[in-house]
């Protein structure tokens, strides 16, 4: 993790609660602005299993957030299984 002083980034490979929160609350912040809905997957992120992930996948980076006190970017990988990835992300309105 970088940081300096109140700004860092976060990069995980799987979500918890406490990422799941700020995650969803800049969601409904960018909403707020600019009425776009996001496919963030962020219950299907949560709650899926490692499950179909080989040992090759198991420690990928797949979210990263970056933080100025409160959560103000975001981008996350989502693998469904098939050959693609989905790469979605949002960043503070301000």
């Amino acid at each position: 993790m970088l940081e300096i002083n109140d700004t860092f980034i976060k990069l995980k490979g799987k979500l918890n609660q406490s990422d799941y929160f700020d995650i969803d609350n800049l969601k409904n912040i960018c909403y707020e602005y600019d009425k776009t809905q996001l496919k963030l997957e962020l219950d299907y992120k949560i709650t899926t299993k490692d499950k179909n992930c080989g040992d090759n996948k198991k420690n990928l980076i797949n979210e990263f957030m970056f933080y100025d006190k409160i959560l103000i970017g975001y981008a996350g990988i989502g693998d469904f299984g098939g050959d693609a990835l989905e790469i979605n992300g949002m960043v503070y309105p301000d």
